[in-house]
């Protein structure tokens, strides 16, 4: 039986502006972790997460909350 994996990202991860979805990804050296805003493409949604079909990487990280009030390149100190 083969199994299939997809990359998946939290509903509340994910922004929309003009029609585009964007990540927020945190990026940089410990000590100096900034975010991008990313654009990305997904698909369905299973359970609280999109299937993320452009854009990520698996291991990137991302923002998991707060995205309301972070913009470009703000710093962030990332949780384990």
């Amino acid at each position: 039986m083969k199994r299939s994996f997809a990359l998946t990202i939290p509903v509340v991860s994910v922004t929309r502006i003009s029609g585009q979805d964007f990540a927020f990804v945190v990026e940089g050296p410990p000590g100096a972790t900034v975010v991008h805003q990313r654009p990305i493409k997904v698909g369905e949604i299973f359970g609280n997460d999109y299937v993320v079909r452009e854009g990520l990487k698996a291991g990137e990280r991302v923002v998991t909350g707060g995205v309301q009030k972070i913009g470009e390149g703000a710093p962030v100190t990332p949780e384990s």
